[in-house]
């Protein structure tokens, strides 16, 4: 029981129960390590909430902290059980999908991104909406390291967030 406790606290963020950096540094290793041996595809979505500093700023972490966890929440039932979904920091979150090429990936990131849109929270008498740009990037011939894929996912992220937020691009 101890060992499994220690487990958890090495592995899963605190706030929202996701896996942790740390978790996922390891997994996308393992992933891209797979890649460079077999050619096993995976794809990478980058999700950041949308104006979290706003959100945290006019209603307070309480606040900020619960629109993270509901986005935790109500993401992990849209992935398969072998997908990881793992904050990565802040208000950013990463999730690993193995043997998922881009078209599947886009259609899981446009799911999350339409479920999330729809949380709502009252804080006194102000609705407070939160909505996520995700990046997609996959696996490509070439590809060296994971970073590189996730630079893509970055790039599409940045991308996303300039055309008007709330919404998926693939890079």
């Amino acid at each position: 029981q101890y060992s499994e406790e220690l487990e958890k606290k090495l592995n899963y963020d605190q706030l929202t129960g996701a896996y942790n950096r740390r978790a996922y540094d390891k997994r996308i290793e393992e992933e891209m390590a797979r890649f460079l041996r077999y050619g096993t595809q995976f794809s990478l979505l980058l999700i950041d909430a949308d104006k979290f500093k706003l959100i945290n700023d006019n209603y307070g972490h309480a606040i900020g902290d619960k629109c993270l966890q509901e986005i935790i929440k109500r993401s992990i039932p849209l992935l398969r059980t072998n997908d990881m979904l793992a904050r990565y920091g802040g208000e950013e979150f990463m999730v690993i999908m193995p043997e998922t090429e881009t078209e599947g990936a886009k259609e899981a990131a446009e799911k999350i991104r339409q479920t999330i849109e729809k949380i709502e929270f009252l804080y006194k008498k102000d609705k407070v909406k939160v909505t996520v740009s995700i990046g997609v990037s996959q696996s490509k011939k070439g590809d060296k390291n994971h970073q590189q894929i996730f630079e893509r996912a970055d790039i599409a992220v940045y991308q996303a967030k300039e055309k008007g937020r709330n919404r998926v691009l693939v890079n």
